[in-house]
């Protein structure tokens, strides 16, 4: 009786090995080798040159942030204008909240500067720098509304 579990056993444990070899790869070509190669190759390409910008979409970018920028120096010194004209009680609190946004403005100018300096993944920084510029663009016109009722 032993042996017939043992050689059930062995049995099984054969059969089970030829089915784990059965179900290996067949052995590539050359040419498949070569093919999936250059495959490998592009897609490795590829994902570095959606890392980069191009020269051309950096500089158009460049030149659409600097702009944006410029408009925000030029709206904060129109607030700063207008607060020293103004007698407000509130003067304390708005001039705190723009050299706050002020300090922001020049921080994004300094992020345009480093990255060509570094030049870290474009997708990243684009994404990142278009949500802060939104950010300081929508903490500028909120700062003018008055939200008492």
């Amino acid at each position: 009786m032993k042996k017939i579990s043992y050689i059930i056993i062995i049995a099984t444990a054969l059969a089970a090995g030829n089915i784990f070899m059965a179900c290996q790869s067949t052995p590539s070509t050359p040419e498949e080798t070569a093919a999936q190669a250059k495959v490998d190759s592009a897609k490795s390409e590829l994902k570095e040159a959606q890392k980069e910008a191009t020269a051309e979409e950096w500089a158009a970018f460049k030149i659409e942030s600097e702009e944006k920028i410029r408009i925000n120096e030029l709206s904060i010194a129109d607030f700063k204008d207008r607060m020293s004209t103004s007698e407000s009680q509130f003067d304390a609190l708005y001039v705190e909240k723009i050299d706050k946004l002020e300090k922001q403005n020049k921080n994004l100018k300094a992020k345009i500067e480093n990255y060509e300096k570094r030049k870290s993944n474009w997708a990243s920084f684009k994404s990142e720098f278009n949500h802060d510029m939104e950010e300081l663009g929508k903490a500028l016109s909120d700062l003018t509304v008055d939200n008492k009722k």
